[in-house]
């Protein structure tokens, strides 16, 4: 989900999101992966569990969730929706924040305000100018 303002930049707001495999937890061996966006807080929270061995890794939202539907690791961080093909996988995604990005042009760019569907087109590749 995202939104944009137009100002001095563009700004855009995304949902990060923690999937979540049901499955039995061992109180001691957890692996957790994916979105780098996301690492840093999971990291951090991770060493409030000090009892338990939890190994946070990165690899990018994509990896994260294809190792969880893969069955390699229990929950994966992302930093986007999921795809319906990773949905009919039983994949449930949880939102834990938001992540705020900010788009910036040069000064001497003509463009000073976009939509964020125009954003969103120019980034998937169905614009090009």
């Amino acid at each position: 989900r995202a939104s944009c303002n137009a100002a001095d930049g563009l700004q855009m707001r995304f949902s990060g999101s923690i999937l979540l495999l049901a499955g039995t937890l061992s109180a001691v061996d957890l692996a957790i992966a994916g979105s780098s966006t996301v690492y840093p807080a999971i990291a951090e929270a991770a060493k409030e569990y000090s009892e338990a061995k939890i190994n946070v890794g990165q690899g990018g939202s994509t990896d994260g969730i294809k190792k969880v539907g893969d069955g390699a690791i229990v929950i994966a961080m992302s930093s986007r929706d999921l795809k319906d093909e990773e949905k009919e996988l039983g994949l449930v995604a949880t939102p834990v924040g938001n992540d705020g990005i900010t788009l910036v042009v040069n000064k001497g760019n003509a463009v000073n305000d976009l939509t964020s569907e125009q954003v969103v087109q120019a980034f998937t590749g169905t614009v090009a100018t």
